[in-house]
């Protein structure tokens, strides 16, 4: 009987101190989570484990369970996950921002490089109009131009006439 070989799969840093710490103290998947979930830090479990010189304090499996009771309410988690499990998630989203973000840029530049044959080409027949306004002209929220600034305020003094007019009586 031939054994399969797993795919090496990288393991990020970030995951690795609560692989040794589950190992060196012989903690369940279960228990590692708890301790993540806590917030607590695989570099002060040797602290906590110290039974040897403190035989007063309860081993660190046991711990970790009555801190996760006391504050969840709950004996474990809902999901217990291991922390391979969790590393293979986490690189697999990675790809897939990575490819995302490959596609994006993908098509970025072949935006870029249509617009700038659309441009040239436009350039050459002396059709294309230019983009940008004129600089006495503004744009209103629909993108339609006014007329000359001069001119809004003109428009503006008559609306104010029309209403004096309106409620003068006649």
């Amino acid at each position: 009987m031939s054994k399969k070989k797993k795919k090496n799969t990288r393991i990020p840093h970030k995951f690795l101190p609560w692989i040794d710490v589950r190992k060196k103290y012989r903690l369940s998947h279960a228990q590692v989570q708890m301790a993540r979930e806590l917030g607590m830090s695989p570099k002060r479990f040797d602290r906590l484990a110290n039974t040897e010189h403190k035989p007063w304090k309860v081993p660190l499996p046991q711990f970790i369970e009555s801190l996760y009771e006391k504050k969840f309410g709950k004996t474990e988690p809902d999901h217990v996950q291991s922390i391979e499990d969790m590393a293979a998630e986490h690189m697999a989203r990675r790809e897939e921002r990575k490819a995302a973000k490959a596609a994006e840029e993908a098509a970025a530049e072949v935006a870029e490089e249509a617009a700038a044959e659309g441009t040239a080409e436009s350039s050459e027949d002396g059709t294309a109009e230019d983009a940008r306004e004129p600089s006495g002209l503004r744009s209103d929220a629909r993108g339609e131009a006014d007329v000359a600034t001069n001119d809004s305020v003109d428009t503006n003094a008559e609306l104010d006439s029309d209403a004096k007019e309106a409620s003068e009586p006649s």
